[in-house]
Protein backbone atom coordinates (compact mmCIF):
# COMPACT_ATOMS: atom_id res chain seq x y z
CA UNK A 1 0.00 0.00 0.00
CA UNK A 2 1.08 3.56 -0.65
CA UNK A 3 0.59 7.05 0.66
CA UNK A 4 0.10 10.17 -1.42
CA UNK A 5 0.81 13.47 0.31
CA UNK A 6 0.84 16.97 -1.17
CA UNK A 7 0.53 20.45 0.26
CA UNK A 8 -2.00 21.66 -2.33
CA UNK A 9 -5.13 22.79 -0.50
CA UNK A 10 -7.50 25.66 -1.23
CA UNK A 11 -8.94 27.90 1.44
CA UNK A 12 -6.80 27.67 4.60
CA UNK A 13 -6.28 31.07 6.17
CA UNK A 14 -2.80 30.03 7.33
CA UNK A 15 -1.43 27.50 4.87
CA UNK A 16 1.77 26.80 6.84
CA UNK A 17 -0.06 26.05 10.09
CA UNK A 18 -2.69 24.02 8.24
CA UNK A 19 -0.01 21.81 6.66
CA UNK A 20 1.74 21.44 10.04
CA UNK A 21 -1.55 20.20 11.48
CA UNK A 22 -1.97 17.70 8.67
CA UNK A 23 1.59 16.48 9.14
CA UNK A 24 0.90 15.98 12.83
CA UNK A 25 -2.29 14.03 12.05
CA UNK A 26 -0.51 11.83 9.48
CA UNK A 27 2.18 10.92 12.02
CA UNK A 28 -0.56 9.58 14.34
CA UNK A 29 -1.84 7.11 11.72
CA UNK A 30 -0.69 3.74 10.41
CA UNK A 31 2.03 4.27 7.84
CA UNK A 32 0.06 3.32 4.71
CA UNK A 33 -3.17 4.19 2.96
CA UNK A 34 -3.03 7.95 3.59
CA UNK A 35 -4.09 10.45 0.93
CA UNK A 36 -3.59 14.12 1.64
CA UNK A 37 -4.13 16.77 -1.03
CA UNK A 38 -6.73 18.53 -3.19
CA UNK A 39 -8.78 19.40 -0.07
CA UNK A 40 -9.06 15.72 0.77
CA UNK A 41 -7.52 14.01 3.79
CA UNK A 42 -8.32 10.35 4.19
CA UNK A 43 -6.62 7.32 5.69
CA UNK A 44 -6.95 3.57 5.78
CA UNK A 45 -7.80 3.61 2.08
CA UNK A 46 -6.73 1.27 -0.68
CA UNK A 47 -4.59 3.43 -2.94
CA UNK A 48 -3.83 0.62 -5.39
CA UNK A 49 -4.36 3.01 -8.30
CA UNK A 50 -0.88 4.30 -7.42
CA UNK A 51 0.47 0.85 -8.34
CA UNK A 52 -1.21 0.76 -11.76
CA UNK A 53 1.81 1.06 -14.05
CA UNK A 54 -0.09 2.26 -17.13
CA UNK A 55 -2.15 4.79 -15.20
CA UNK A 56 0.88 6.18 -13.40
CA UNK A 57 2.96 6.33 -16.59
CA UNK A 58 0.22 8.35 -18.28
CA UNK A 59 -0.29 10.50 -15.20
CA UNK A 60 3.42 11.25 -14.79
CA UNK A 61 3.73 12.03 -18.49
CA UNK A 62 0.85 14.52 -18.45
CA UNK A 63 0.68 16.06 -14.96
CA UNK A 64 3.06 18.99 -15.14
CA UNK A 65 2.09 21.36 -12.32
CA UNK A 66 1.76 20.75 -8.59
CA UNK A 67 -1.98 21.34 -8.91
CA UNK A 68 -2.29 18.72 -11.65
CA UNK A 69 -0.32 16.29 -9.48
CA UNK A 70 -2.45 17.05 -6.40
CA UNK A 71 -5.73 16.10 -8.11
CA UNK A 72 -4.66 12.52 -8.82
CA UNK A 73 -7.54 11.18 -6.65
CA UNK A 74 -10.04 12.86 -8.99
CA UNK A 75 -8.05 11.92 -12.07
Amino acid sequence: MHNYLTTIFWGPTNHVEFCKGLQYAVRQLPSTGVFCGDNLFTFGRNLSFLEDKELMASFNKNAETDIEKAIIWRT
